[in-house]
């Protein structure tokens, strides 16, 4: 059911995009490459990897003030840290995270080069960990050690900024929140939990269709209490920096 209404979110977003693109309105696409650290964190214990990535921003004015937006980053882990030095991953090693978001938002004031916008939509989160070999640093159960995956869905709110410094350099930025988010584990069959997602960007505009830009972005997914009742403690966190390109048609 939660798959089918991000499905229906995403194809109504590419309905109305053809719809606005058709009406010769802008629609723009934004897309970082990434680099950065990620940890996860079960009943105290870390693990720490270093991570390459993406992520990449759509968006489009479907009325006066009212943009619908999707939203999908991806990281994977390229080695891990132990004792303060970064090991290369040993065969059968995976720790991968993806994250979607999809909504709408609504410009709310547009004063003097700077727009500020609220939103809202749905998000969902997976964080996967594949190992051949015990690992104390994710110590749920042996099966879980082969492969875990916590996965998980909830409805964000979200707050924007864009700043414009002149004609050809602008500030971006935004964060999206969900108190009440729900996951699932190998273990457990429902975990109560948050989600968050955030990115800064800085783009510069070579001309009206294209410019570049620079960014950060950090995403967080905490799982707190399980379906029972009983507290379960689980974290996936990572900040990724990278640059990429800006363009609108």
């Amino acid at each position: 059911m939660k798959k089918l209404v991000l499905i229906g979110i995403l194809m109504a977003f590419m309905v109305m995009s053809s719809t606005v693109m058709a009406q010769s309105l802008q629609f723009n696409v934004d897309g970082l490459g990434l680099m950065g650290n990620s940890s996860y964190k079960v009943d105290g214990d870390e693990l720490t990897t270093k991570d390459w990535g993406f992520a990449v921003n759509a968006q489009v004015e479907v009325y006066p003030n009212v943009l619908l937006e999707g939203n999908f980053s991806s990281s994977w882990a390229t080695k891990k840290m132990e004792e303060e030095q970064a090991v290369d991953l040993t065969e059968g090693d995976a720790y991968r995270q993806n994250l979607v978001l999809a909504g709408a938002k609504y410009r709310v004031l547009a004063d003097n080069g700077m727009d500020f916008f609220v939103g809202a939509g749905y998000g969902r989160a997976d964080v996967s960990l594949s190992q051949t070999t015990a690992v104390e640093a994710v110590p749920l159960t042996e099966a879980d050690l082969e492969k875990h995956l916590f996965s998980g869905w909830g409805v964000y709110g979200k707050a924007g900024v864009v700043v414009a410094i002149n004609q050809q350099f602008s500030i971006r930025g935004d964060v999206a929140y969900s108190p009440a988010a729900r996951f699932t584990s190998d273990d457990v069959d429902e975990i109560k939990g948050s989600l968050l997602s955030g990115r800064g960007v800085l783009a510069y505009s070579i001309n009206p269709s294209m410019g570049v830009q620079v960014g950060v972005v950090h995403n967080t997914v905490s799982g707190t209490k399980g379906d029972d009742g009983a507290e379960f403690k689980g974290n996936f966190s990572a900040t990724m920096y990278g640059a990429g390109l800006v363009l609108s048609f």
